[in-house]
């Protein structure tokens, strides 16, 4: 069911499209369309990081005409006068960040009326950074626009992260190691509608032509079931903890995570392996190593480095090369901690026609 089309063909990422937007996001209003869940609004705060700018959000799904502007009756002499919405960010004397979400949502009236401002662009600071959101129209979410709109912006999708990329992703912000393991190991979750005919071929996510099929696996939805994980197993019971998972990723999703889950039992504590890097348990299955693999590259420690190194050398080699990649990438916010690290330098170098690490 794959289809080629130029605009899949050169979908950008989330790192690509920080970037389009960093260069020419203050000369042209950029409309990024992508799956949902695919983390489209967060573009606001990591242009906000990467600037510097006040970012400003209008979410177009909860507005109208007049949330546009109103009549400033004080004020007005001679003519009407308006005053602009403060959350267009208009009001402020420099550069600012604003996000348009949901466009394809909007009424008619309101795409219309925001029109303007993402051509025109005026009352704006030339340096200002103006882009909108909406869904796929494929999704079947009601997100159209008409050939004149679309002629006032460039668009473009944002395609959705494959599990490699989730996954390192996951890694850097704190996501569950029970999750990451379980995303590793089902990598289907992050597949594309696009590329699945049947949508009983693919029950993990989200379907057009999947009746009755809610919740789903997105990258969103994946990031509420790790924060679900972390928070409530140990406090809720397996019954509650499933039902509430079923009702974040859906009843496939649930269940098979669930089962991962139940892997925990296999793996050392991290106390164990600090203490005791020699002894400490080795899982018997490869899911469950994995886990300890992502587990440590999340926890690590420039003080019990040594200690992982020492139990690392005790696991399978795909186990050791798992773990060497992840800590090679330059994203990998303990990088510079393990390329300073004498025994990890040593097992690149001993393994050196598999990887490399600079410091």
């Amino acid at each position: 069911m794959s289809i080629s089309t130029p605009s899949r063909m050169y979908a950008q990422n989330h790192a690509q499209a920080v970037e389009t937007l960093l260069a020419t996001g203050h000369v042209a209003t950029h409309l990024i369309q992508g799956q949902m869940g695919t983390g489209k609004t967060s573009l606001l705060k990591t242009l906000g990081e990467r600037t510097g700018y006040p970012t400003f959000y209008f979410d177009c799904t909860v507005k109208d005409l007049p949330d546009l502007a109103l009549p400033d009756m004080q004020n007005s002499t001679d003519c009407l006068r308006m005053i602009d919405s403060e959350q267009l960010g208009k009001h402020i004397d420099g550069p600012v960040v604003v996000l348009i979400d949901e466009l394809g949502k909007g009424s008619k009236q309101l795409s219309n009326g925001l029109m303007a401002t993402m051509l025109e662009r005026d009352g704006y600071h030339p340096d200002s950074i103006i882009f909108a959101t909406s869904n796929l129209g494929a999704e079947g979410l009601g997100d159209m626009f008409l050939p004149h709109q679309l002629n006032r912006m460039t668009a473009w999708e944002l395609r959705s992260p494959n599990a490699g990329e989730w996954i390192e992703w996951g890694i850097n912000n704190d996501i569950d190691h029970n999750v990451l393991g379980w995303v590793k190991d089902t990598p289907q979750v992050m597949q594309d509608f696009r590329d699945v005919a049947d949508p009983n071929d693919n029950e993990y996510i989200n379907h057009p032509q999947a009746v009755g099929r809610t919740q789903v696996c997105t990258p969103r939805s994946l990031n509420k079931a790790s924060d679900i994980i972390k928070f409530g197993a140990g406090k809720m019971c397996d019954n509650s903890l499933t039902g509430a998972l079923v009702g974040t990723i859906g009843a496939r999703g649930a269940l098979d995570l669930m089962s991962h889950l139940k892997l925990s039992s296999q793996l050392p504590t991290l106390d164990a392996i600090k203490q005791d890097p020699s002894g400490a348990m080795i899982p018997t299955n490869a899911s469950a190593t994995c886990m300890v693999v992502f587990r440590t590259l999340m926890a690590a420690d420039r003080s019990w480095a040594d200690a992982w190194m020492t139990y690392m050398a005790r696991l399978s080699k795909e186990a050791q090369a798992l773990f060497v990649n992840q800590a090679s990438q330059k994203a990998y916010k303990h990088r510079t901690m393990f390329a300073q690290n004498k025994q990890f330098t040593d097992w690149c170098l001993a393994n050196n026609y598999m990887f490399g690490v600079d410091s």
